[in-house]
């Protein structure tokens, strides 16, 4: 958002949003941006509180949660490393 502040400014005096750009220009290819561009990256899903007093089960009880909610919470890039590890592996076996 910053860089798109700084484009605004040095454009012209008054401020124009994005699309008014873009609908003036010549449209060749639209693509949405990479989401890594625009989100965060999310925390581990175990990820340590950081508390030295925790007992050492509480990670194997996280992930224990994890895999019982289907890894529904994992993002798209990890379920697909997960699904090509598996399929690997059952190329591997057979």
């Amino acid at each position: 958002m910053v860089s798109l502040a700084l484009w605004r400014k040095t454009r012209s005096a008054e401020p124009e949003d994005a699309a008014a750009v873009l609908a003036r220009g010549p449209l060749r290819v639209l693509r949405a941006p990479e989401p890594a561009l625009l989100l965060a990256p999310r925390a581990p899903p175990c990820a340590a509180a950081g508390s030295a007093a925790a007992p050492a089960a509480a990670p194997a009880v996280c992930l224990q949660h994890v895999r019982d909610a289907g890894l529904q919470q994992l993002d798209l890039g990890a379920r697909h490393a997960l699904a090509k590890l598996l399929l690997e592996t059952q190329a591997q076996l057979y």
